[in-house]
């Protein structure tokens, strides 16, 4: 088995196991995807004398630290130097989570790293817990209490430094709960044109009247005379008038029975004020047809009964689990926006295509 890998990839092993503090080598075997079984891994290290370095195993939250110090310094250089300019929000730095919420600092940049996907499980391993601690503490390190007052301070932070607020998001959901669908796309049900005939017959649209005035055409041809005064001239319009399609059915007519036709009528989506168009998530084509995408409102529901309250559920000081939906669909609204606005200036030629040059 021990073959299969190259003395390059061996050593990016090492060197991996060498910076985990996790014992053993089934979860290196994992993690890396290594195409050989954890007891041949223990032999190459028992030969090769592979050790465990301390200082490696810290490198990656100290090197967070060093980096959110900086960031904390530059932002407290301009304050000074430009006090009338409100300096821009940054993100907590771990030391700040550390003294605040008495996380340790392995807890605080798991706090960070959640933050990023709101991935309980891959923001343990990227704090540097081993694979087995995360797989069977993440849900329970991010339920508790401390990790969630981190969390939402954290989230308000991020909120601030995007000009929105925790109440800004409420109201929102609320936009989603009150939103009319009819205002992107309505389901219209006509009436068939056998519905208001005189007798049931035909009724007729100025197309289809046409086509029967040509049929006259041919036969007036071939009258006599004495005939064509007889059967007299085509009338302009229709002896029982036009076909109307929005009178709606008649529930009496023996050809649709009262169901009518069913028509999809879609608005112009470039003509949707910019409240409607936040609610509209663009349109996919599929075996059946178009589907338009909307922002779900059972989803909406369920955020604001948790956020009041009303699910019956044990309260806690931060809900987290609201405080990252909201945030994750607040962000993909505000991308969508982006994009939409980068079209619409790239369609009146005030942008250009990525690639197209000039």
């Amino acid at each position: 088995m021990a073959a299969k890998m190259t003395k390059a990839e061996w050593a990016k092993a090492r060197r991996r196991w060498e910076a985990e503090e996790d014992p053993g080598y089934q979860w290196l075997v994992t993690a890396m995807g290594l195409p050989v079984t954890p007891q041949a891994v223990g032999k190459r290290a028992r030969e090769e004398g592979w050790e465990k370095n301390p200082v490696k195993i810290t490198e990656r939250a100290a090197m967070v630290a060093m980096q959110d110090a900086k960031k904390a310094e530059k932002a407290a250089k301009l304050a000074s130097e430009t006090p009338e300019i409100v300096p821009v929000v940054e993100e907590v730095v771990s030391d700040d989570l550390v003294n605040r919420f008495g996380l340790t600092a392995q807890q605080a940049l798991h706090a960070r790293e959640f933050m990023a996907d709101y991935n309980p499980f891959q923001s343990a391993i990227r704090a540097g817990y081993s694979e087995a601690t995360a797989k069977s503490k993440s849900s329970e390190m991010v339920s508790a209490p401390k990790f969630q007052s981190a969390v939402a301070y954290l989230m308000r932070s991020r909120l601030e430094k995007m000009g929105r607020d925790a109440d800004e998001l409420v109201a929102f959901h609320l936009q989603i709960i009150d939103f009319d669908p009819n205002t992107v796309c309505e389901l219209r049900v006509h009436a068939c044109k056998y519905c208001w005939g005189v007798d049931h017959a035909m009724q007729h649209d100025p197309q289809s009247w046409q086509k029967e005035r040509e049929k006259f055409e041919k036969r007036w041809q071939k009258m006599s005379e004495s005939e064509q005064k007889l059967v007299g001239e085509f009338p302009a319009v229709p002896p029982d008038g036009w076909y109307e399609a929005k009178r709606g059915p008649n529930d009496d007519c023996p050809q649709c029975h009262g169901v009518g036709i069913e028509v999809v009528k879609w608005k112009d989506t470039r003509q949707m004020p910019p409240n409607i168009r936040r609610m509209f998530g663009g349109i996919k084509m599929n075996k059946e047809g178009l589907e338009v995408v909307m922002l779900q409102k059972a989803a909406s529901l369920a955020t604001l009964s948790s956020h009041l309250g009303l699910n019956k559920v044990a309260e806690v000081q931060v809900n987290t689990a609201i405080v990252t939906e909201t945030a994750k669909s607040f962000e993909a609204i505000m991308a969508e926006a982006r994009e939409r606005q980068r079209s619409v200036l790239i369609e009146r030629g005030i942008l250009q295509h990525e690639g197209s040059g000039g």
